[in-house]
């Protein structure tokens, strides 16, 4: 009776990496506003952190500045602080004012995504100007 065999794997064919581990998001409880980290599994194996947002227009159970040093605390790793991403998704208060905070001066940030209407661009200026004149009004 003849055996089935198993075919065979070229020495040159790669073993399967181990899955990567979940993306982790944390929501801050900064009352009225937003505050999110998310960490990140990178191909390299080091986990990102991307914080969008931290900011408060009306302290819920926490003060905005304890809001602030958790998440430093939260992304500081062998005593260095850092966010590999920082978005801030618009400049209402509620959304930015955590940033006012001066022990952000010690963050390494690798980079900050920020609305286009933020950018110089003719168009982009217009926008902006109009909201400025709305919310001056």
């Amino acid at each position: 009776m003849a055996t089935a065999r198993k075919p065979r794997t070229p020495k040159s064919a790669k073993p399967t990496p181990p899955p990567m581990p979940a993306v982790r998001v944390r929501m801050y409880d900064v009352g009225f506003g937003d505050c999110f980290l998310m960490f990140v599994p990178g191909p390299d194996g080091r986990e990102r952190k991307v914080l969008i947002d931290c900011g408060s227009f009306k302290a819920g159970r926490n003060a905005l500045s304890d809001v602030v040093e958790q998440v430093i605390s939260d992304i500081t790793v062998d005593g260095k602080a850092r966010v590999d991403l920082l978005v801030a998704t618009h400049r209402h208060k509620d959304h930015i004012s955590g940033f006012a905070d001066p022990r952000w001066e010690a963050v390494e940030v690798g980079e900050i995504w920020m609305p286009w209407t933020e950018s110089q661009e003719p168009e982009a200026r217009k926008i902006s100007d109009a909201q400025n004149s709305l919310a001056s009004a």
